[in-house]
């Protein structure tokens, strides 16, 4: 999950922020269940593989790229606590553990997903993170 922003100490949407030892955060609330994001701060770096990589694939091709703004990102994947707070229902097919990623859902429920978390949460605006 991305979330584009401006910098700020606490986001509107975030229950809690704060700095720990990998950096700013912001934690959502959604009914009990918390997600932490991260900031991402603008700057540049090298995104794709070397040719000498082991198993790199020909459209990895290592490039500069520079993100003029930083953003929040989650970070983990969605979690099946989460899917279920804000959909009702965990599609999951591996249960064993609620804090493990969703699985088994495709692009368009991901766009149903974040249609309904963004209506639950004021000024969210969040949407799948897109490559740089």
């Amino acid at each position: 999950m991305a979330v584009k922003a401006e910098v700020q100490e606490k986001p509107i949407w975030a229950n809690a922020a704060g700095t720990d030892q990998y950096g700013r955060y912001a934690d959502l609330l959604v009914k009990s269940v918390i997600q932490r994001f991260r900031w991402i701060e603008p700057g540049t770096f090298w995104m794709g593989s070397l040719k000498s990589e082991p198993g790199r694939y020909d459209w990895e091709v290592r490039h500069q790229v520079t993100l003029s703004k930083g953003f929040w990102l989650g970070d983990t994947a969605c979690t099946q606590t989460l899917w279920q707070a804000v959909m009702g229902n965990n599609p999951a097919h591996f249960k064993d553990n609620e804090n493990n990623p969703v699985e088994r859902v495709s692009w368009n429920d991901t766009q149903e997903f974040f249609q309904v978390l963004n209506s639950m949460v004021s000024d969210l605006n969040a949407r799948l993170p897109t490559e740089a």
